[in-house]
């Protein structure tokens, strides 16, 4: 029978400064470092065990609460340097965890809380984020044959895209309260990116837009009248490239519904 075994162990740490300028302006600067232990692929004790991954991260930023706390605001920029990063590769609907030597993510993110009159609330955020692989030449990838089939073999995918990495991230909401009725609208937005590190299964960006309203009739009991992707965006939860192209689980389409709880206090 196959027998392989592994033993690892990573200490990690983190430093970080920080300065209030004022009670309500606070700015900061850390340096972390971080550890994922390695793990065999179960669909076959004969694959190769995947090393762990270490990442070194750098971050600063402020956090705000500005015109008498009206307006809460914070932004952070990052980067992130990984060592034999754990990546998922899907060869014949078979999924392995695979590693790349080095990988960078690096990025600058916001989000805010503004407090407006009669009751309203926005909030919002934003990111953008760029993330490549520095040093990835041993990848599982397909290769395409001039009859169109398709093979598997090791290849390198050395300044890729890192998976699952969309530039710009962005969302804005709104929310309303009063006595026993809530109402919230969310709207957010996802850049295109890739499923897979050859780049080949491509998520095209989507928008999606959920909401709620809310009656709390009594401290023990609330009715939520709510719709989750209002638009029908198309968009998948997971994709993989295979020999007969393109695979993946669709994210669920437009649902509504209502629900009420019963609290016990």
């Amino acid at each position: 029978p196959a027998h392989q075994s592994a033993v690892s162990s990573r200490e990690t740490y983190r430093a970080a400064l920080d300065h209030a300028f004022t009670p309500n302006f606070m700015t900061y600067i850390s340096y972390n470092t971080g550890y994922k232990s390695g793990l065999y692929n179960m669909s076959n004790p004969l694959n190769a065990y995947a090393k762990p991954e270490y990442v070194t991260a750098y971050e600063g930023g402020f956090k705000s609460e500005l015109f008498d706390r009206h307006l809460r605001l914070n932004v952070a920029a990052y980067y992130n340097s990984f060592t034999n990063m754990q990546v998922k590769a899907a060869i014949f609907n078979v999924v392995l965890l695979q590693n790349a030597a080095r990988a960078t993510i690096k990025g600058v993110d916001f989000d805010f809380q503004a407090a407006l009159p009669g009751h309203f609330m926005l909030i919002g955020g934003a990111s953008y984020e760029n993330g490549f692989y520095n040093s990835f030449p041993n990848s599982q990838v397909y290769d395409f044959l001039p009859n169109g089939s398709e093979t598997t073999g090791v290849g390198s995918v050395t300044g890729h895209r890192t998976v699952q990495t969309p530039q710009w991230v962005y969302n804005l909401g709104l929310q309303y309260g009063l006595q026993n009725w809530n109402f919230s609208v969310n709207f957010s937005h996802t850049d295109q990116f890739y499923w897979d590190p050859q780049s080949i299964v491509v998520q095209p960006d989507y928008n999606l837009v959920n909401g709620q309203v809310k009656w709390l009739p009594s401290e023990h009991f609330d009715v939520t009248l709510w719709i989750k992707n209002a638009l029908d965006s198309q968009y998948w939860n997971q994709g993989n490239p295979t020999g007969f192209g393109p695979t993946g689980y669709p994210a669920p389409p437009r649902t509504f519904g209502i629900t009420g709880e019963w609290h016990r206090r």
